[in-house]
């Protein structure tokens, strides 16, 4: 799985994201995987984020009013896609599962992400299910050599069902797990750890 690496981005973190995507895979599955990197480092904020859309203030005491709204975050019951800006989006990469079980690289297009701007709350109805059903959907973040952390988030989509996870990683003298949620550090390690075994 060929993922090339920018100028700011640490070789050593690449090859943990590369792992981590092989210790994912299993028996028939996942039939895609589309690998998406992201300028900079972002948070566990985004897993499940949706996107930002208006809320009205109806009432105000006993008063109905139609002129106030805010802005609000979005996390849908139905997962979508998380709304990076297109000027974030620095690379994606789409492999298929062939007859034999290995994955070979495709045109990505129709990208995941639009490449133009667009209203955050456009995405809150671009369900994950209703354009996949079998895939392996990857962010990580660039810059990881002068920041010395990196940022993984990943779904696991079958089917009806979205499986998504966030795995923050720090660097001292190697690359490791500093924050999760969706998934348990050790759960981070073993999927590391199964790849290595794999290929030893």
């Amino acid at each position: 799985m060929e993922i090339l690496t920018t100028q700011g981005d640490d070789p050593e973190f690449v090859e943990l994201v590369k792992h981590v995507i092989a210790g994912c895979v299993r028996d028939g599955f996942p039939r895609t995987i589309i690998v998406i990197e992201i300028d900079n480092w972002f948070d566990h904020k985004w897993l499940g984020f949706s996107g930002m859309g208006r809320v009205g203030f109806g009432f105000y005491g006993d008063y109905l009013v139609d002129m106030d709204t805010a802005l609000d975050e979005f996390r849908q019951d139905q997962i979508t896609l998380p709304p990076f800006s297109p000027r974030r989006v620095i690379a994606e990469y789409c492999f298929q599962r062939d007859a034999s079980g290995n994955y070979s690289s495709h045109n990505p297009r129709p990208y995941l992400h639009e490449r133009k701007p667009a209203p955050s709350s456009r995405n809150l109805h671009k369900r994950i299910v209703d354009q996949i059903d079998s895939a392996l959907l990857v962010w990580f973040s660039s810059n990881t050599k002068q920041n010395l952390r990196g940022s993984l988030m990943i779904y696991e989509v079958k089917g009806s069902e979205v499986h998504p996870w966030y795995a923050g990683f720090a660097k001292e003298q190697e690359w490791r797990v500093l924050q999760t949620k969706g998934i348990t550090p050790e759960q981070v390690q073993s999927l590391i750890a199964s790849d290595a075994e794999v290929r030893t």
